[in-house]
């Protein structure tokens, strides 16, 4: 798991107080807050025993680097450090921090430091790296994420939070009543109020019924699933907290007779180190973090703007980002024009209807900028026979998976087919009556393949050499 700097949060991050950013769970990658039993906070940093607050906080507002800021009925706004200390803070002091980042959502208008990212977002949470928001499309709604930082540089290592924090963007979800992210997982809980849990450290993703019309939120912390109802703004109260399974949640709710994966999830056996109420004291001073900028050469970017593959820099690192909103792989967004770059430009020019090019020129850039540029479904279903970029992506994301799709040349053949065949034997993907394996790969498996994280293929057989 990746460690968070602290300094570097207070010098970036700060989410404004309102209804539309406080949830019973918080996080900054690191150190986490959520409410749990008797309305007690709890507070976790790195894979420590946990320790509970015996105070009852009906709000958490954000994740700093003093701790976590929430909201008492007695006490209005305090912050507790991942040791247990409080102080108080004068309301709206969070939003004062120097050079933070104001993120703000309100009639669907997604900003960030005024600047608009989404026109029809639904909700929104960050963990003071990465924003999460979920927003509607033509093809439904989808979870977003982005660097909260624009340009910030960051090198994505294969298997870390990171890695599975960047693989859900462009994922089709349920539209959103809430949305919450802890350093296990991010949680959406529906309309509908079932739970859908993103893991965030390879264990997929899980779909839970409903249990109840009031279910408002909900949080997953040391492999238990809590969810909270919301009785009145800024205050969230636990509904239910423990592990849970089909025969659980069936008999929790007629409702949950519904079709959905439901994975048991493990009950935590560590105990929590609780602490007595501390004394609220006045909120210490701190100095304004510094920050540092990478720089890239432009060699490969012309006058007239074409942007070559090789290239890097701010211009690709912004078209890099406008990508990944509209839901292209992209990969990570680090300003380096390469091959996964490649891809998400050439699925948007087949997309579009434009020709593709090993360069982006200003008339494609014109068109990815545009305000009807259009969105990505990654889960068209592909077939034998079928030649492109989707299944250029998909033998790329295979061999990622160590199946051996054969030559990444974008054509559905035999070693591809063997390939999806062997995924689909490994992941239990469903085949319609006198389907051949392999021959079809279905949008249920395409979306398992991209966004579930799915574990390596045996080595011993299908390991790509």
């Amino acid at each position: 798991m990746k460690k968070f700097s602290f300094l570097m949060l207070v010098a970036t991050v700060c989410l404004l107080v309102s209804a539309a950013c406080a949830a019973p769970a918080v996080t900054n990658g690191e150190t986490t807050g959520w409410i749990a039993e008797n309305g007690y906070l709890c507070v976790q940093s790195g894979e420590e025993s946990y320790r509970q607050i015996p105070l009852v906080m009906e709000d958490l507002l954000e994740a700093t680097a003093d701790g976590i800021v929430c909201r008492t009925k007695d006490q209005g706004i305090v912050v507790v450090n991942k040791d247990g200390a409080m102080y108080r803070r004068t309301e709206g002091a969070e939003a004062a921090v120097p050079g933070a980042v104001e993120m703000k959502l309100e009639n669907g208008i997604l900003t960030v430091d005024g600047k608009t990212v989404s026109l029809t977002a639904g909700a929104m949470v960050s963990d003071g790296v990465y924003l999460y928001y979920v927003e509607k499309t033509d093809a439904g709604w989808i979870l977003r994420v982005r660097d909260v930082v624009e340009n910030q540089a960051k090198t994505i290592v294969p298997g870390s939070r990171d890695a599975f924090v960047t693989g859900l963007s462009g994922r089709l979800v349920e539209e959103p009543e809430s949305l919450t992210v802890t350093r296990d997982a991010v949680t959406l809980t529906g309309k509908s109020h079932r739970v859908e849990v993103m893991s965030l450290k390879g264990d997929g993703v899980t779909n839970y019924p409903q249990y109840s019309e009031n279910t408002a939120a909900a949080c997953v912390m040391n492999g238990i699933l809590y969810r909270y109802t919301q009785p009145e703004p800024q205050k969230w109260v636990l509904e239910t907290a423990g592990a849970e399974n089909a025969a659980s949640a069936s008999s929790a709710s007629s409702a949950a007779s519904a079709a959905a994966s439901v994975t048991a999830v493990p009950v935590v056996t560590a105990a929590p180190v609780v602490t007595a109420a501390p004394v609220v004291t006045a909120a210490p001073t701190k100095t304004p973090a510094k920050t540092t900028e990478k720089t890239y050469s432009a060699d490969l970017i012309d006058e007239d703007g074409t942007v070559h593959n090789g290239a890097g820099g701010k211009p690709v690192r912004k078209i890099q980002q406008r990508l990944a909103d509209l839901g292209y792989p992209v990969g990570s967004v680090d300003g380096s024009y390469g091959e996964q770059t490649q891809i998400a430009i050439d699925l948007f020019c087949e997309t579009a209807g434009l020709k593709k090019h090993n360069y982006i020129s200003p008339s494609v850039q014109k068109k990815l900028f545009a305000d009807d540029a259009p969105f990505f479904d990654a889960y068209v279903p592909l077939k034998k026979g079928d030649r492109g970029t989707r299944v250029k992506a998909m033998q790329k994301r295979l061999k990622e998976m160590r199946y051996n799709p054969g030559k990444i040349d974008g054509a559905y053949g035999v070693k591809t087919v063997a390939a999806v065949a062997q995924f689909q034997r490994d992941y239990g993907i469903a085949l319609a009556n006198q389907e051949i394996p392999g021959e079809y790969a279905s949008r249920d498996m395409l979306e398992t393949l991209f966004t579930a994280n799915p574990k390596l293929g045996p080595a011993t057989s299908t390991d790509v050499r």
